[in-house]
């Protein structure tokens, strides 16, 4: 059977990983693909497991780069296409992280939509400067049904939401550019204090891949202010 799993992955943390392009960056073996038709559950591109009644054998995985003692969240969606009420299991493996992440995620149908999404999350913490996230097809049936992967993120969990990193400020002619390089991506916030107590937004951005985000503000007149910018967590 031809099913529309998805795999939405705008990107796994510092390989800017776009599965709508491909599977370049992603190792592969066994019944997995890309598809570029269907019903997806973000973007514009699917995967598919044991598509065409093929023994379940699919899987894929990336490695990227961590920070020691850093914590993750790792956020995706589980479904399955069935035409029939039948199961299909996926295995998680997150290895490079302390303790070692392993979960297995069972997904039926038993009426309803043949399409069927469940939004998954998980959180670890680096042991290394490499982890690597490994998705594995454990279903036993494959007979008129498929699992599905999609809106793969992995993004850090920051304190308070705000990043770590220090803007860049910039006083321009009428007004300040405050910029930073990111790895998340997500909605960033600009926010803007005059006593490092009380914050005020002064406006927002979304950044669909790892990079630069720019802000610019036009302050009051006269006033001492300090900036910090803060990123909405999964």
């Amino acid at each position: 059977m031809r099913s529309t799993a998805r795999l939405g992955l705008p990107w796994v943390r510092g390989a800017a990983t776009v599965i709508e392009s491909g599977l370049a960056a992603w190792s592969t073996t066994g019944s997995v693909l890309r598809s570029t038709t269907g019903n997806p559950s973000e973007g514009l591109a699917l995967v598919v497991f044991n598509d065409a009644n093929a023994t379940p054998s699919g899987v894929i995985s990336q490695s990227f780069p961590t920070v020691p003692g850093q914590s993750y969240r790792l956020t995706f969606d589980t479904g399955i296409i069935a035409y029939i009420n039948a199961s299909q299991t996926m295995s998680l493996d997150v290895s490079g992280v302390s303790p070692p992440l392993t979960r297995r995620y069972t997904m039926t149908r038993s009426g309803g939509p043949n399409l069927q999404w469940t939004a998954r999350a998980e959180t670890f913490t680096a042991s290394g400067d490499t982890a690597i996230l490994t998705f594995r097809d454990m279903s036993s049936a494959t007979n008129s049904v498929d699992l599905l992967l999609g809106k793969v993120r992995v993004t850090r969990v920051l304190a308070g939401g705000v990043l770590p990193e220090r803007p860049s400020i910039e006083a321009l002619r009428t007004d300040w550019r405050v910029r930073v390089e990111s790895p998340d991506v997500g909605l960033y916030r600009l926010l803007r204090s005059q006593n490092l107590t009380n914050w005020k937004q002064v406006a927002q951005q979304q950044l669909a891949a790892p990079g630069w985000i720019e802000f610019t503000d036009d302050p009051p007149a006269g006033a001492r202010f300090f900036y910090r910018i803060g990123l909405d967590q999964p």
